[in-house]
């Protein structure tokens, strides 16, 4: 099982709210839910990290519902240097968080 999941109750902002999300995890918390259901957990990771800057100024601080079209393309056209980050920062810290678990 895969799955990608908001992190951080912090970053919890209009966005979530209009894309239905209740929650956000951390590595910890999303990893107890797998260990709770009898998941081995293969991998933990972040995702993102820069994209918290983004969420925090347009969802928290410009209160948007939704993210605008111009910031998404400038996001997109960033997304190689993004990943670079992701590796530099060694995924210790992102938008979203990763687990990756099978049956136990």
């Amino acid at each position: 099982m895969i799955i990608l999941v908001p992190a951080y109750n912090s970053l919890y902002n209009t966005f979530d709210k209009e894309l239905g999300h209740y929650r956000r995890y951390t590595r910890k918390s999303l990893t107890n839910v797998f260990l709770k259901n009898e998941l081995k957990i293969k991998k933990v990771t972040y995702f993102n990290a820069i994209g918290i800057i983004g969420w925090i100024t347009s969802g928290k601080i410009q209160q948007n519902k939704t993210i605008p079209a111009s910031q998404m393309k400038f996001y997109n056209t960033l997304v190689p240097v993004i990943k670079i980050i992701d590796k530099v920062l060694l995924q210790r810290i992102g938008l979203s968080v990763i687990v990756v678990g099978e049956k136990a």
